[in-house]
């Protein structure tokens, strides 16, 4: 089942008109959050072993299968898509952000309600100011409009794997 407000890497392209390698380097760097359906965190107890029994642990898990981690698309939030497009935007104006920067940017987007990301100026660094609706005002009004014609014309059901295109008949 697909999360409100979530959004796979290449819808984030599309929306944003940012490049992909911008979208990969942020996620890469752990400034964009990353979420991937149908994973748990599983905590393991650490226990003690002799370095014999250590040996034939480490043996027997060589052998076995890698685990797919991860299972699942990653999905990233809907603020992903102003984050990107401005980055995009401030890089061909020259202005470079730390990591820092860039995570404190992200976080004070996602603080923000989508309609009033259209409105908002904020301070990327130091004395400057951003006018993030200005930039990228149009941006967020493709996603919304994008994010209310896929819950329209798209279902996700686990039985059939996937969404699949609603029926004419079930619109009425």
């Amino acid at each position: 089942m697909r999360a409100i407000g979530m959004l796979v890497p290449r819808e984030v392209e599309e929306l944003s008109g940012a490049q992909k390698r911008l979208i990969e380097k942020a996620i890469e760097e752990h400034v964009l959050p990353v979420y991937r359906p149908g994973t748990r965190v599983v905590i393991r107890r650490v226990r003690r072993m002799s370095v014999e029994a250590a040996r034939k642990h480490r043996a027997a898990r060589d052998r076995r299968p890698p685990r797919r981690l991860g299972r699942g698309r990653r999905m990233l939030p809907t603020a992903a898509v102003p984050y990107a497009a401005l980055i995009s935007k401030l890089t061909h104006l020259k202005l470079e952000l730390s990591r820092t920067n860039k995570k404190a940017l992200f976080h004070k987007l996602a603080s923000l309600n989508p309609g009033d990301i259209s409105k908002a100026r904020l301070e990327v660094v130091p004395a400057v100011e951003v006018d993030v609706g200005r930039l990228v005002g149009d941006v967020m009004d493709r996603t919304e409009r994008y994010l209310r014609s896929w819950n329209e014309w798209i279902t996700t059901d686990e039985a059939i794997l996937g969404g699949a295109l609603r029926s004419f008949e079930e619109l009425g």
